[in-house]
Protein backbone atom coordinates (compact mmCIF):
# COMPACT_ATOMS: atom_id res chain seq x y z
CA UNK A 1 0.00 0.00 0.00
CA UNK A 2 2.85 2.47 1.12
CA UNK A 3 4.42 1.41 -2.44
CA UNK A 4 1.39 2.55 -4.49
CA UNK A 5 0.50 5.95 -2.62
CA UNK A 6 4.58 6.59 -3.24
CA UNK A 7 3.89 6.19 -7.19
CA UNK A 8 0.20 8.38 -7.02
CA UNK A 9 2.52 10.75 -4.90
CA UNK A 10 5.61 10.72 -7.30
CA UNK A 11 2.73 10.93 -10.50
CA UNK A 12 1.68 13.98 -8.81
CA UNK A 13 5.08 15.81 -8.35
CA UNK A 14 5.12 14.88 -12.44
CA UNK A 15 2.28 15.92 -13.29
CA UNK A 16 2.63 19.54 -10.90
CA UNK A 17 6.09 20.01 -12.78
CA UNK A 18 4.72 19.81 -16.39
CA UNK A 19 1.91 22.00 -15.03
CA UNK A 20 4.71 24.72 -14.32
CA UNK A 21 6.29 23.94 -17.33
CA UNK A 22 9.65 22.22 -16.27
CA UNK A 23 11.51 20.12 -18.38
CA UNK A 24 10.33 16.27 -17.53
CA UNK A 25 13.78 15.36 -17.87
CA UNK A 26 14.42 16.25 -14.53
CA UNK A 27 11.76 13.70 -13.51
CA UNK A 28 13.63 10.92 -14.23
CA UNK A 29 15.76 12.05 -10.77
CA UNK A 30 12.79 12.03 -9.01
CA UNK A 31 12.32 8.17 -10.14
CA UNK A 32 15.17 7.41 -8.52
CA UNK A 33 13.59 8.59 -5.25
CA UNK A 34 12.35 5.70 -4.96
CA UNK A 35 15.31 4.54 -3.55
CA UNK A 36 14.12 6.62 -0.53
CA UNK A 37 11.60 4.04 -0.22
CA UNK A 38 14.21 1.52 0.08
CA UNK A 39 15.16 3.28 3.05
CA UNK A 40 11.76 2.67 4.29
CA UNK A 41 13.12 -0.67 3.93
CA UNK A 42 15.16 0.21 7.07
CA UNK A 43 12.20 0.67 8.40
CA UNK A 44 12.39 -3.20 8.90
CA UNK A 45 14.74 -2.12 11.44
CA UNK A 46 12.00 -2.30 13.51
CA UNK A 47 12.98 -6.55 13.68
CA UNK A 48 15.59 -4.96 15.86
CA UNK A 49 12.79 -4.58 18.24
CA UNK A 50 13.36 -8.09 19.27
CA UNK A 51 15.51 -6.40 21.47
CA UNK A 52 12.14 -7.20 23.26
CA UNK A 53 14.27 -10.14 23.71
CA UNK A 54 15.90 -9.14 26.79
CA UNK A 55 12.46 -8.58 28.10
CA UNK A 56 13.67 -11.24 28.97
CA UNK A 57 15.53 -9.58 31.32
CA UNK A 58 12.52 -11.37 33.34
CA UNK A 59 15.56 -13.62 34.23
CA UNK A 60 15.53 -10.95 37.58
CA UNK A 61 12.91 -13.32 38.63
CA UNK A 62 15.79 -14.82 40.12
CA UNK A 63 14.42 -12.39 42.66
CA UNK A 64 13.17 -16.26 43.73
CA UNK A 65 17.25 -15.74 45.14
CA UNK A 66 14.55 -14.02 47.68
CA UNK A 67 13.25 -16.86 47.93
CA UNK A 68 16.35 -17.07 49.55
CA UNK A 69 13.55 -16.39 52.37
CA UNK A 70 14.60 -19.84 53.40
CA UNK A 71 16.18 -18.00 55.64
CA UNK A 72 13.25 -18.21 57.88
CA UNK A 73 14.09 -21.90 58.32
CA UNK A 74 15.29 -19.81 61.33
CA UNK A 75 14.98 -23.36 62.32
CA UNK A 76 17.75 -21.74 64.57
CA UNK A 77 14.96 -21.54 66.95
CA UNK A 78 15.22 -25.12 67.26
CA UNK A 79 18.68 -23.64 68.80
CA UNK A 80 16.30 -23.50 71.60
CA UNK A 81 17.66 -26.97 72.15
CA UNK A 82 19.03 -24.54 74.61
CA UNK A 83 16.38 -25.82 76.48
CA UNK A 84 18.76 -28.58 77.45
CA UNK A 85 20.67 -26.59 79.22
CA UNK A 86 18.16 -27.33 81.95
CA UNK A 87 21.06 -29.90 82.48
CA UNK A 88 22.25 -27.10 84.25
CA UNK A 89 19.49 -27.93 87.27
CA UNK A 90 21.28 -30.85 87.61
CA UNK A 91 24.62 -29.06 88.35
CA UNK A 92 22.71 -27.66 91.19
CA UNK A 93 22.65 -31.00 92.75
CA UNK A 94 26.12 -30.55 93.00
CA UNK A 95 25.67 -28.07 95.48
CA UNK A 96 24.04 -30.72 97.44
CA UNK A 97 27.36 -32.78 97.45
CA UNK A 98 28.91 -30.67 99.62
CA UNK A 99 27.87 -33.03 101.52
CA UNK A 100 31.16 -33.83 101.77
CA UNK A 101 31.21 -31.77 104.93
CA UNK A 102 29.35 -34.38 107.15
CA UNK A 103 32.27 -36.76 106.18
CA UNK A 104 34.61 -34.39 107.67
CA UNK A 105 32.93 -35.43 110.53
CA UNK A 106 34.22 -38.76 110.95
CA UNK A 107 37.72 -37.19 111.70
CA UNK A 108 36.84 -36.01 114.95
CA UNK A 109 35.56 -39.63 115.56
CA UNK A 110 39.21 -40.92 114.74
CA UNK A 111 40.80 -38.73 117.19
CA UNK A 112 39.06 -40.65 120.35
CA UNK A 113 40.16 -43.80 119.07
CA UNK A 114 43.76 -42.96 119.79
CA UNK A 115 42.00 -42.95 123.08
CA UNK A 116 42.03 -46.01 122.61
CA UNK A 117 46.17 -46.28 122.68
CA UNK A 118 46.05 -46.72 126.63
CA UNK A 119 45.21 -50.44 125.73
CA UNK A 120 48.58 -50.25 126.12
CA UNK A 121 47.96 -51.55 129.02
CA UNK A 122 49.35 -55.24 128.67
CA UNK A 123 47.17 -57.75 128.25
CA UNK A 124 45.51 -59.85 130.94
CA UNK A 125 47.62 -62.21 132.26
CA UNK A 126 48.42 -65.38 135.16
CA UNK A 127 49.91 -65.15 138.39
CA UNK A 128 51.26 -68.15 140.69
CA UNK A 129 52.09 -67.99 144.33
CA UNK A 130 55.52 -68.89 145.47
CA UNK A 131 54.89 -72.30 145.85
CA UNK A 132 53.00 -72.58 141.96
CA UNK A 133 50.47 -74.12 143.53
CA UNK A 134 47.67 -72.30 142.25
CA UNK A 135 47.11 -69.36 139.48
CA UNK A 136 44.76 -66.57 138.94
CA UNK A 137 44.29 -64.33 135.49
CA UNK A 138 44.81 -60.37 136.67
CA UNK A 139 44.04 -57.68 133.84
CA UNK A 140 47.72 -56.35 132.52
CA UNK A 141 47.21 -53.10 134.51
CA UNK A 142 47.78 -54.57 137.59
CA UNK A 143 51.91 -54.49 138.27
CA UNK A 144 54.08 -56.99 139.95
CA UNK A 145 55.11 -55.71 143.19
CA UNK A 146 56.84 -57.54 144.89
CA UNK A 147 54.43 -60.66 145.43
CA UNK A 148 51.92 -57.91 145.29
CA UNK A 149 49.96 -57.15 141.94
CA UNK A 150 48.40 -54.05 141.91
CA UNK A 151 47.44 -50.69 140.18
CA UNK A 152 49.24 -47.99 141.86
CA UNK A 153 47.34 -46.99 145.82
CA UNK A 154 44.18 -47.62 144.07
CA UNK A 155 43.58 -51.75 144.07
CA UNK A 156 46.06 -54.70 144.85
CA UNK A 157 46.11 -58.61 144.80
CA UNK A 158 48.24 -61.55 146.34
CA UNK A 159 47.98 -65.30 145.80
CA UNK A 160 48.47 -67.55 148.60
CA UNK A 161 48.24 -71.71 148.58
CA UNK A 162 49.31 -74.58 150.72
CA UNK A 163 48.58 -78.51 150.48
CA UNK A 164 46.68 -80.06 153.01
CA UNK A 165 48.50 -83.19 152.59
CA UNK A 166 44.93 -84.80 153.77
CA UNK A 167 45.79 -83.43 157.25
CA UNK A 168 44.23 -80.09 157.32
CA UNK A 169 40.92 -79.25 157.27
CA UNK A 170 39.05 -76.90 155.66
CA UNK A 171 38.61 -74.48 158.59
CA UNK A 172 42.15 -74.80 159.62
CA UNK A 173 43.87 -73.37 156.53
CA UNK A 174 41.08 -70.14 157.09
CA UNK A 175 42.64 -69.73 160.04
CA UNK A 176 46.36 -69.62 158.51
CA UNK A 177 45.29 -67.45 155.99
CA UNK A 178 43.75 -65.23 157.98
CA UNK A 179 46.52 -65.06 160.80
CA UNK A 180 48.58 -63.97 157.58
CA UNK A 181 46.92 -61.16 156.37
CA UNK A 182 46.45 -60.14 159.64
CA UNK A 183 49.96 -59.70 159.97
CA UNK A 184 50.24 -57.77 156.32
CA UNK A 185 47.56 -55.24 157.34
CA UNK A 186 47.42 -52.55 159.76
CA UNK A 187 43.80 -52.16 161.38
CA UNK A 188 42.72 -55.75 160.26
CA UNK A 189 39.14 -56.04 160.70
CA UNK A 190 36.76 -58.96 159.56
CA UNK A 191 33.12 -57.60 158.57
CA UNK A 192 31.26 -60.79 157.38
CA UNK A 193 31.77 -64.39 155.79
CA UNK A 194 30.18 -65.88 153.24
CA UNK A 195 30.28 -69.73 152.52
CA UNK A 196 29.67 -70.53 148.15
CA UNK A 197 29.97 -74.44 149.14
CA UNK A 198 31.82 -77.09 151.55
CA UNK A 199 34.75 -76.25 149.11
CA UNK A 200 35.13 -72.35 148.91
CA UNK A 201 34.55 -68.92 151.47
CA UNK A 202 34.63 -65.80 151.08
CA UNK A 203 35.70 -63.03 154.18
CA UNK A 204 35.23 -59.53 153.93
CA UNK A 205 37.39 -57.19 155.64
CA UNK A 206 38.93 -53.08 156.32
CA UNK A 207 42.18 -52.50 156.92
CA UNK A 208 45.17 -50.68 155.63
CA UNK A 209 47.91 -51.72 153.24
CA UNK A 210 51.17 -49.43 153.05
CA UNK A 211 49.02 -46.89 154.84
CA UNK A 212 46.49 -46.82 152.30
CA UNK A 213 42.78 -47.76 153.61
CA UNK A 214 40.28 -49.33 152.11
CA UNK A 215 38.82 -52.84 152.40
CA UNK A 216 38.56 -56.31 150.37
CA UNK A 217 37.69 -60.14 150.39
CA UNK A 218 39.54 -62.65 151.56
CA UNK A 219 38.86 -65.67 148.97
CA UNK A 220 39.22 -69.54 149.67
CA UNK A 221 39.17 -72.56 147.65
CA UNK A 222 39.96 -76.29 148.01
CA UNK A 223 40.51 -78.32 145.42
CA UNK A 224 41.75 -81.66 146.32
CA UNK A 225 44.13 -81.63 148.49
CA UNK A 226 45.37 -77.86 147.79
CA UNK A 227 44.10 -74.84 148.83
CA UNK A 228 44.15 -71.74 147.01
CA UNK A 229 43.60 -68.13 148.68
CA UNK A 230 43.03 -64.57 147.04
CA UNK A 231 43.12 -61.69 149.05
CA UNK A 232 41.62 -58.59 147.21
CA UNK A 233 42.32 -54.92 148.37
CA UNK A 234 40.76 -51.70 147.15
CA UNK A 235 41.58 -48.27 148.54
CA UNK A 236 38.71 -46.17 149.90
CA UNK A 237 36.33 -45.07 147.22
CA UNK A 238 37.53 -47.45 144.29
CA UNK A 239 35.74 -50.66 145.76
CA UNK A 240 32.74 -50.00 143.58
CA UNK A 241 34.97 -49.39 140.52
CA UNK A 242 37.14 -52.72 141.05
CA UNK A 243 34.25 -55.27 141.78
CA UNK A 244 33.95 -56.53 138.35
CA UNK A 245 37.78 -57.10 138.34
CA UNK A 246 37.59 -59.33 140.90
CA UNK A 247 35.06 -60.87 140.49
CA UNK A 248 37.05 -61.74 137.35
CA UNK A 249 39.97 -62.84 139.34
CA UNK A 250 38.47 -64.94 141.37
CA UNK A 251 36.77 -66.64 138.97
CA UNK A 252 39.77 -67.68 136.99
CA UNK A 253 41.46 -69.24 140.27
CA UNK A 254 42.43 -72.39 139.64
CA UNK A 255 45.04 -75.28 141.27
CA UNK A 256 48.53 -76.56 139.23
CA UNK A 257 48.83 -79.79 140.64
Amino acid sequence: MRRCSLAFVVSLALLALAACGATPTPTPAPTATPQPTATLTPTATPSPTPTLVPTATPSPTPTLVPTATPSPTPTLVPTATPSPTPTLVPTATLTPSPTRTPTATPSPTRTPTPTVTPTATPSPYAIRDSSALCEATVPGAFRDDGGIWRVGNEAGVTIVATPTGGLLSFDAVTQLFLNNVGAQLTDFRETGRTRDGDDRLRIAYTGRVLGVPGGGVIYQRQFGQTMCGLILFAADGQGARYTTTFEGIIGSLRALR
